[in-house]
């Protein structure tokens, strides 16, 4: 009988988003199983000459090639111990071993509160302490929901069989009687178990037509999306800011603004070497692409804010907050091994959500400054740009989808659906004549009360 044979195979791209699976495929006698790594790429990231020895699967042009390489190369070396260790294991055997898959070879079914922990740990690893503690607190849910009605004691456990659809609506029940959470958090709330579902289904430890969630409709309720008009944003600006953080806030919304929407993650990583006489180019963050931004003047009157000091090294970040010195704003094959490099994406990422903290609160401040009466952050210059391209570009949503770096259309679809309310008053009253004028609200009217929320602590700029 021949010993199985491991092979680190990309699998066809997702639909939804264009990535390929990186998958073990394993052979053995004449028989294929494929086993997912959970690592999902680009097909331009994929290098099909890799080696072992080497560990260079993934291109060092993703962002976590080496983090996933050492995730690769490991599951690939505990598959060929397992393959070594029990040879008369069959393919899809082996691939279950390796999933964790139950089967008659491998009683021992992996639930799907384990395999949800599992899933969070990986994201922890990976230094996205956001989505790690989000996904703690829905875990810490799941895990108390799954021990109503039963003895002290007992482990928290929900077989993947047990995933139904009463089981879907019982829970969401119970986050709006328990938890007393709104319609909207508690469908984002389910938003990220069928997220994590779907993982496992990809594995192979679900049949996808035994998802639950396929006969399940999640209604989200429209939220306004605050955002500034062309106006608002000539007058922020010239808004005469206070210096400091109100300055720095008000320059890092504008600076979004006027790199296509960009996000807040990646405007606080923007170096002086990302930017040449005639353009910015940078890679995002969130998606792995490359963004490039031809200067303009509007661009250029808050890059000159920030020149690069005579001496100082290219690789310092063009807004002084991040340093560019700390072990976390290193490259990544400069850490000592791959666990250091962890622990430095895990500290810049944290470091980046305590700056858009202290700028998201800055900005309210600096638009005031100006006359602005709007709860915006940092992520509304996102909308505010998608906003502005649909005036200007006439609603041409697969260029504006371009400049957004989406994904998927229906998203750049989603922000420009929310139109300002004044557009539509002037729509409607235009159809009722040229001299209709809206009602004017009375003096004495109830005014609405001013979003109110607890400011996070403040650090030094």
């Amino acid at each position: 009988m021949a010993a199985a044979t491991y092979t680190v195979v990309l699998r066809p791209a997702r639909a939804s988003d264009g990535l390929h699976a990186v998958a073990l495929r394993i052979t053995k006698d004449r028989k294929t199983a494929f086993a997912n790594t959970g690592v999902f790429i680009q097909a331009k990231q994929w290098n099909e000459n890799a080696e072992f020895m080497r560990a260079n699967w993934v291109r060092s042009n993703h962002r976590d090639y080496s983090l996933f390489n050492d995730t690769i190369r490991l599951l690939l070396t505990e598959a060929r111990k397992l393959a070594l260790g029990e040879p008369n294991l069959s393919a899809a055997a082996l691939r279950d071993r390796v999933t964790g898959k139950a089967s008659p070879d491998n009683p021992a079914e992996l639930d799907f509160l384990e395999f949800f922990a599992r899933d969070l740990a990986r994201h922890a690893t990976a230094g996205n302490p956001r989505t790690a503690k989000k996904r703690q607190s829905i875990l810490t849910k799941l895990r108390a929901f799954s021990l109503l009605g039963k003895p002290e004691g007992e482990p928290a456990r929900v077989p993947f069989k047990a995933l139904t659809v009463s089981w879907v609506k019982d829970y969401q029940a119970h986050l709006t009687t328990h938890h007393h959470n709104a319609t909207h958090t508690v469908n984002k709330e389910l938003q990220i178990v069928h997220t994590v579902l779907k993982q496992a289904v990809a594995d192979g430890l679900l049949e996808f037509h035994k998802d639950p969630f396929l006969h399940i409709r999640l209604k989200h309720p429209k939220t306004k999306k605050p955002r500034l008009s062309q106006e608002e944003v000539d007058r922020l600006e010239a808004a005469e800011t206070k210096p400091g953080w109100e300055t720095i806030a008000r320059d890092c919304w504008l600076l979004q603004f006027h790199c296509q929407g960009t996000r807040v993650g990646d405007i606080l990583e923007l170096r002086h070497r990302d930017i040449s006489p005639v353009r910015l180019s940078y890679m995002e963050r969130k998606t792995g692409k490359t963004k490039n931004i031809p200067r303009h003047p509007r661009l250029n009157a808050v890059l000159t804010r920030y020149p690069l000091a005579p001496g100082a090294s290219p690789d310092s970040y063009v807004l002084p907050l991040l340093d560019h010195t700390a072990p976390y704003a290193q490259p990544v094959e400069a850490a000592a091994d791959a666990g250091a490099a962890q622990a430095n994406r895990k500290e810049l990422l944290q470091t980046i959500e305590g700056f858009t903290a202290l700028v998201n609160r800055y900005i309210k401040k600096a638009a005031s400054r100006a006359g602005i009466d709007k709860h915006i952050t940092s992520h509304s210059a996102r909308h505010s740009f998608a906003d502005a391209a649909r005036i200007m570009l006439n609603g041409d949503i697969k260029t504006i989808q371009g400049m957004l770096n989406h994904g998927q259309l229906r998203t750049t679809d989603i922000y420009l659906s929310d139109l300002e309310t004044t557009e539509l008053d002037a729509a409607t009253l235009s159809v009722y004549g040229p001299g209709t004028t809206p009602v004017q609200q009375k003096p004495d009217a109830p005014e609405q009360p001013p979003f109110n929320s607890s400011p996070p602590e403040e650090k030094a700029a």
